[in-house]
């Protein structure tokens, strides 16, 4: 569990170093984050035969968990519950709460290629002197995608963030 909140800190930190972001920024609720414990599913890199092999678009009518990415290459649209966004190399993006409506369609031609982490999380609080927990019904408090204007920071802690995910071992 541990693993897992250092591995999304590390994400949001580094899209919290990139904020402002051209389009507006926002601050992300510094409650929320001393809060979040997330449980990371899997860390998955997006390319070119991924896109091929499900002809350009990814639809997914109901996510089971959440997903936080950036956008590495390319260019695309996602869309989060019936609300469009373009992507491109340094968009920030993410898909919350569980049980949202996603689609992701990739450019053809220049193909979207992201790095993405699946996860869902809980909120934790204390009731006097018991620490309690709920599971996430609601958004990550910040805009579903962000164009970061210091792009290349935040995909070198994405892409060390795959490597570090990947060449875990069993156990």
């Amino acid at each position: 569990m541990i693993a897992g909140m250092a591995l999304i800190r590390v994400c949001v930190s580094a899209i919290l170093v990139s904020v402002p972001c051209s389009g507006g920024g926002s601050e992300l609720d510094q409650d929320f984050m001393n809060r979040l414990i997330p449980r990371i599913h899997d860390i998955v890199f997006r390319d070119e035969q991924h896109w091929r092999d499900n002809a350009y678009q990814v639809e997914i009518p109901t996510t089971r968990m959440c997903n936080l990415g950036l956008a590495v290459g390319g260019t695309g649209k996602l869309a989060v519950n019936g609300e469009e966004y373009e992507l491109r190399r340094g968009c920030f993006y993410h898909i919350s709460p569980p049980r949202s409506r996603m689609r992701f369609i990739s450019d053809r031609d220049n193909p979207l290629l992201y790095i993405a982490v699946h996860f869902d999380y809980r909120l934790v609080h204390w009731e006097g002197t018991e620490l309690a927990s709920k599971e996430a019904d609601t958004a990550i408090p910040l805009p579903h995608v962000l164009q970061l204007e210091a792009e290349a920071d935040a995909e070198e802690q994405f892409r060390k963030l795959y490597s570090l995910w990947n060449g875990k071992q069993p156990g």
